[in-house]
């Protein structure tokens, strides 16, 4: 009996997750040899932090990977670390391990009142869609999602207000960053929880032998 209570207790451990965040600094260019930042751009690295990404809100792989902005690179929006997610739609996933999206920061850079859409799937179904307004133009803010137990989350804009007219027909672009997120751990085998719930309760009778 005790063996199967220590293997339901590992397997509650092993299948614990615990909350990250991507603020994509680690993807921040430097002048070799110093702390200076390159401005410029340049895609998201592929497996990085262990989700495959796209530049379209479907994961078409022909899309690429979404831009990551670094230093001044385009206009430096209030909120935004180093480094940051550029780009007007795209997708995060990992059909392997579910995750759970909580919350991330995103802004608009030339239009108020700017529509965007999320969506949170697995298997290919959708399970989560959430529509919100950014209000003001050059300013990230936090928006909470809640996205549980999902293969592939993906973000694109919608329509918004131009804050200048000659700024109608440009796209309209997001600057993200904080994603806030938890990946659930790889559970093991039964059989080697089994093992291994077996030995601790042997080693457990051996130290009761001992303290007699």
């Amino acid at each position: 009996m005790r063996t199967v209570l220590l293997s339901c207790l590992l397997l509650m451990l092993a299948n614990t997750s615990f909350a990250k965040v991507i603020d994509f600094e680690d993807l921040a260019h430097y002048l070799p040899g110093t702390g200076l930042l390159i401005e410029d751009t340049r895609p998201v690295t592929d497996d990085y932090m262990g989700f495959v990404w796209s530049g379209d809100k479907t994961g078409d792989p022909l899309a690429g990977n979404p831009p990551c902005a670094s230093g001044e690179a385009f206009l430096w929006m209030e909120g935004t670390g180093s480094t940051y997610l550029y780009a007007a739609e795209f997708s995060m996933a990992n059909e392997a391990r579910p995750f759970r999206i909580v919350s991330l920061m995103i802004g608009s850079y030339f239009f108020e009142d700017q529509v965007v859409f999320a969506s949170g799937s697995s298997n290919g179904g959708v399970r989560y869609q959430q529509t919100f307004l950014i209000e003001d133009a050059m300013h990230l803010t936090r928006h909470q999602l809640d996205f549980q137990n999902i293969g592939q989350f993906a973000l694109w804009a919608g329509s918004g207000v131009p804050t200048h007219d000659f700024l109608e027909d440009f796209p309209h672009t997001l600057g993200i960053d904080n994603i806030e997120y938890e990946l659930s751990e790889p559970v093991p085998e039964p059989s080697t929880l089994l093992i291994l719930g077996s030995g601790l309760a042997g080693l457990a009778g051996l130290i009761r032998k001992y303290r007699r």
